[in-house]
Parts: structure tokens; C-alpha cells; sequence
């Protein structure tokens, strides 16, 4: 199963990891924007779910919508949530400790109650703002 369009003029030859994630969402673009910054390594390909067409998405909609999704380059095996954060970040090197902790915490069932805490709310949070102060406006 090929996706052409995730190497859309990408300099990199294949991501380690693709993130699907929700382009409406401000919470969810900040943080693609940091984890943009800290890849250092070039592994993590980041894409708005809505960019796809309906039949090249590894999974629902309503998943997509409700939780964050990190697969493999062919979209055929993905973490979602908690683990999809995990994922993420255990793939920026500073960020080693908290992928694990996260991923500890997504095995006890508390990293993926709160996960889904803030994507229930992540339009309401108040952090939401004080995010926009923080990063600057965005993309």
C-alpha cells in the first residue's frame, strides 16, 4: 500500500513515524508546530488528517477526530492517544523520560483517561490561550 502523498516534496526519504492529527484543533497544530521544532532527527512526519482522502485513512473519522494517530510510513499498524504521544516523543532524544513515563502511564489506564480529558475539552481548555501567548500565533 503506497501513500505518495505523504512524501509530498518532503526532503526526507521516509518517515520513522506518521502522525495524523487534527488540523482544526489549536491545541493539536501548537504541538505539531513544537514537535516540528524538535525533531532533530527528521523522523516524524506530520500531517492534518483532512488532508487525506476518505479511503487512504488508517482508521475512522471518529477516531481521528477523538484521538491523535502515529503509524508506521505504509499507515498500516497505528498507536493512538496516549501511546501515539508516547510514540512521538520518545523519538525526540530530550524527550526519553517523558515518553516513558507517558507510556507507563497509558499501560495503567491513567495516561489515556487523561489524554482523552483534554481532547474532549482541548477547545474550551484554558491553556488554550495562554498556549497562543506562549508560541505566538498560528500557522
Amino acid at each position: 500500500m503506497d501513500h505518495p502523498e505523504l512524501r509530498s516534496g518532503s526532503s526526507r526519504k521516509q518517515a520513522g513515524l506518521v502522525v495524523l492529527y487534527d488540523g482544526y484543533c489549536p491545541v493539536c497544530r501548537r504541538s505539531a508546530r513544537i514537535i516540528r521544532k524538535m525533531d532533530i532527527l527528521g523522523i516524524i512526519e506530520l500531517r492534518k488528517y483532512q488532508d487525506f482522502p476518505l479511503e487512504k485513512l488508517p482508521v475512522s473519522l471518529e477516531r481521528l477526530g477523538k484521538r491523535v494517530q502515529a503509524c508506521d510510513p505504509e499507515l498500516r499498524v497505528c498507536n493512538e492517544g496516549i501511546f501515539a504521544f508516547s510514540s512521538i516523543l520518545i523519538r525526540i532524544p530530550p524527550l526519553f523520560i517523558p515518553a516513558v513515563i507517558s507510556f507507563i502511564l497509558g499501560k495503567l489506564g491513567i495516561g489515556q483517561r487523561f489524554y482523552d480529558f483534554i481532547s474532549d475539552n482541548r477547545y474550551h481548555l484554558p491553556f488554550s490561550g495562554m498556549s497562543r501567548i506562549l508560541l505566538g500565533s498560528d500557522e
